[in-house]
């Protein structure tokens, strides 16, 4: 689980990361939670 708090946009995780995380996430079997 990923609790994304950064106040501004630019401090937040990326797409580009965060479809990486949940593709390696998927391929090993783990859930996977973003909030922001």
């Amino acid at each position: 689980m990923v609790i994304d708090t950064a106040p501004k946009e630019i401090e937040k995780m990326r797409k580009e990361t965060l479809d990486e995380v949940k593709e390696f996430a998927k391929e090993n079997g783990v859930d996977f939670w973003y909030c922001s």
